[in-house]
């Protein structure tokens, strides 16, 4: 059962940290390069100006309370 738990605790911290440092929202297209995402994680850039990187997931208190 402590296995479980550990892996368990383990994958949510996974999800939390995916959560905070993956780039995410519409790609945005340049001319020399890859696609790239319209939004950064929020320990990467904390406070978006773009209206369109505003989430219900993706805001410090909701990820905190998965953590909780």
């Amino acid at each position: 059962m402590a296995v479980v738990l550990m892996l368990l605790a383990a994958g949510v911290w996974g999800w939390f940290g995916y959560l905070m440092l993956a780039d995410w929202g519409p790609d945005v297209s340049t001319s020399t390069s890859t696609p790239e995402s319209l939004c950064r994680g929020l320990l990467v850039e904390p406070s978006p100006g773009d209206n369109a990187c505003h989430s219900e997931l993706r805001q410090w208190p909701p990820l905190l309370g998965i953590l909780a």
